[in-house]
């Protein structure tokens, strides 16, 4: 925009996103990121200065966007009603959603379209999809039928490293004089991106390789071939397990569409599709809107910083879901940002002016007050949230599970598996919250305190070795598995920061080692002391321990000398019931006593009851319970 109008970007047309601001005395239009709206919005519930409000491609619909309308809807109503907002789209139901908004002002535009032919090219039998890709984009460079630059949408960044690197084998006699391959995501510097939105200036053929970001950009100038993957990478809550994760899902009929079309901008193009053509009817009509499917912590945190009582009187489009809203509500109360009515506490009013997700937010905060104990801890946690905050800084099909890596990249470590481009962001990131935080001295991070710092931001996933040495259990209750051959499989204790995948097929992505002390000091309020037992068939006998715990995970333990009498006799009963009496030492006198009570059974069943040394039958009849083997609890308390 500042460009066609022959301005530097701050003049006219001014920028506003988490990691650059550039507006002036001059500017009249703010180019602004979703996440950048609700902030301003919190700080300024009026949006003094501003007249209109305009969203474009609404139709992404990010959690972001439906969160700065609702606050929007509810400003008008209230404290502007001159404030103006539009919301635009080329793939929009526009009646329904004019229907939802209550209004009837549209506007349609119609635009010049060309003919775009379509062909699908499967993988074949064995071969994984970036390897179609790579296949599909070497036959198009090499194929009068398909002209152009090319333009491949990818599911994400890892996808994109695999595509490039088999392309470049592939084409290695051709790059640099002719063809020039170019990756587009939203990790790269604004330069890099305009490259590859751009004609090459040496007139080489471009092979433009793209997430889902390049799906409703601006146009591309020069392509003409699409190649689409037919999948995206999406945000999701795992409600069992209480994580977000980032599933890879098949993209909609409608983000297909619009990727079609991106081969029809400029001139006649044609698009390969890498999957069957019976498949499109199988696919989703829309992409959902990710308020519906992802995780809500830091849409509560937001909610309540806007001071609003009741999330469901706000005007939403699509309402949070109550499950997820309540988990998200459960984390928040659980790292002591909202209190027991869903309000801000003092600590959550300091951790949401820092701007980051709730738990990196918790983090930052909470290292100030772990500083006099462990001196380096704000600026270490400066460090790991920025690494946690965006992609990962490693790059590879087999990265190494360990966070202190990444910090150490970010302390400036060569490593040939880092992300230049990931590092400059993460790096520009860590200095903003430093600098929130007074930290002046960057060489004071200890990046032995990883593993306590990730704790802190994750208390669910304190993870604890279990004997196979090949996955952990988290305090959450959940088990993730590790690569048996990585360098902290052996670890006894994990802070875990982020798993993939769901039930037996989680996978720790990134983790540091904890130590016990550490934990115990730091988690102290989440420990409690039990005493657990009960009949121990090995043992033969009752048997109670002492036990540290937090969640399901056990800190330690010892035997419980004198444990609850009641506990210790129903432990016996449990004993005697899975065992038999046989259990019992009977004298002399004790079996010539069964034996007339049999005796009397035998001559007069109906008055006198059987008595034997069995246990009772998995049928209890009158008067017998079947076996217990659930252990018994005698007294919990907080440490």
């Amino acid at each position: 925009m500042a460009d066609e109008r022959g301005e530097q970007v701050g003049d006219t047309i001014g920028l506003r996103t988490r990691n650059d601001t550039r507006v002036s005395a001059i500017t009249r239009v703010e180019v602004v990121t979703e996440g950048v709206l609700t902030r301003m919005l919190l700080n300024d519930p009026a949006l003094e200065g501003y007249a209109v409000v305009l969203f474009d491609e609404f139709h992404e619909r990010s959690i972001h966007t439906d969160t700065a309308l609702a606050f929007l809807r509810e400003t008008v109503g209230a404290l502007r009603p001159d404030l103006r907002i539009v919301v635009m789209s080329a793939t929009l139901n526009t009646e329904a959603l004019a229907a939802r908004l209550r209004t009837d002002a549209v506007v349609k535009v119609e635009a010049e379209r060309h003919p775009v032919t379509i062909s699908h090219r499967p993988p074949d039998p064995g071969e994984n999809l970036t390897s179609a890709a790579a296949a599909a984009i070497v036959d198009a460079v090499g194929s009068d039928a398909h002209a152009g630059d090319l333009l491949v949408f990818l599911p994400g960044v890892g996808a994109i490293t695999r595509v490039e690197r088999s392309v470049r084998r592939a084409l290695d006699s051709r790059l640099d004089d002719e063809l020039v391959v170019m990756p587009l995501h939203g990790s790269l510097r604004s330069d890099d991106q305009d490259a590859a939105l751009r004609r090459d200036p040496r007139g080489r053929r471009k092979i433009v390789l793209a997430t889902p970001l390049a799906e409703t950009s601006v146009t591309i100038d020069g392509v003409a071939t699409v190649i689409d993957a037919g999948q995206r990478r999406r945000p999701e809550i795992d409600h069992g397990r209480g994580m977000g994760v980032l599933r890879t899902v098949t993209a909609s009929r409608a983000a297909a569409d619009q990727r079609t079309g991106r081969a029809g901008r400029q001139q006649p193009g044609t698009c390969i599709r890498l999957w069957h053509a019976g498949d499109d009817a199988h696919r989703p009509a829309d992409e959902p809107p990710e308020i519906t499917t992802a995780d809500l912590s830091s849409l509560a945190l937001d909610v309540a910083a806007w001071g609003a009582t009741d999330i469901h009187e706000l005007p939403w489009l699509d309402a949070p879901p109550a499950p997820a809203l309540d988990q998200a509500r459960s984390l928040l109360v659980d790292l002591e940002l909202l209190d027991a009515q869903h309000r801000l506490t003092d600590h959550g009013r300091h951790a949401h002016r820092l701007g980051a997700d709730p738990r990196l937010a918790h983090l930052l905060a909470r290292s100030v007050e772990l500083e006099a104990a462990y001196p380096g801890a704000v600026a270490t946690a400066c460090l790991l949230a920025a690494a946690l905050a965006d992609g990962d800084l490693l790059r590879g099909r087999h990265r190494p599970v360990d966070l202190r890596l990444r910090l150490d990249a970010l302390l400036g470590t060569r490593r040939d598996d880092a992300d230049p481009q990931t590092l400059r962001l993460a790096r520009d990131t860590a200095r903003r919250w430093e600098r929130r935080l007074g930290v002046s001295d960057t060489a004071a991070a200890d990046l032995d305190l990883t593993g306590l710092l990730t704790s802190v931001a994750f208390p669910d996933r304190i993870g604890r070795r279990r004997d196979d040495g090949g996955s952990f259990l988290l305090a959450s209750g959940a088990g993730v598995a590790i690569d048996p051959d990585d360098g902290l499989a052996r670890q006894q204790w994990l802070a875990v920061a982020e798993t993939e995948g769901v039930g037996a097929d989680a996978q720790i992505l990134t983790a540091a080692p904890l130590q016990l002390d550490d934990l115990e000091a730091v988690h102290a309020a989440r420990i409690v002391e039990r005493d657990e037992g009960g009949w121990d068939r090995r043992a033969g006998d009752v048997v109670f321990e002492r036990q540290l715990r937090l969640g399901p995970l056990i800190l330690q333990r010892r035997p419980e000398a004198s444990p609850d009498e009641a506990a210790v006799a129903a432990g016996l009963v449990a004993g005697l019931r899975r065992e038999g009496l046989g259990l019992l030492r009977w004298d002399d006198s004790d079996r010539r006593f069964r034996e007339r009570l049999a005796f009397v059974h035998t001559h007069d069943p109906e008055t006198w009851p059987a008595v034997g040394t069995t246990t009772c039958s998995p049928r209890p009849t009158r008067g017998c319970r079947p076996d217990s083997t659930a252990p018994v609890a005698a007294r919990t308390s907080n440490r």
